[in-house]
């Protein structure tokens, strides 16, 4: 996964021998903060229903449109959530 998503944030994985020790086990659990604030705006935009239902438009134009009606979603969100 690194290899094709080199900014990707994995979590350091224990072994039954090896526990993990301070550092990491603070930087997982960092992530898992940020990671559940990233889920819940996803879960805020999905009621929209903009990425449950599939655009039928041509190819050339259904990045733009798509883009366009994501970033009014977004923004909608980011409005009642006080940003």
């Amino acid at each position: 996964m690194q290899q094709d998503h080199p900014h990707t944030e994995l979590p350091y994985k224990r072994s039954k021998k090896k526990p993990l020790i301070g550092g990491k086990r603070a930087y997982n659990h960092a992530l898992s903060r940020f990671r559940v604030r990233v889920e819940h705006k996803i879960a805020q935009i999905k009621p929209f229903q903009l990425l449950a239902k599939r655009l039928r438009y041509p190819k050339m134009t259904y990045a733009a449109k798509f883009a366009l009606k994501f970033a009014l979603v977004a923004g909608i969100v980011n409005i009642a959530s006080g940003f």
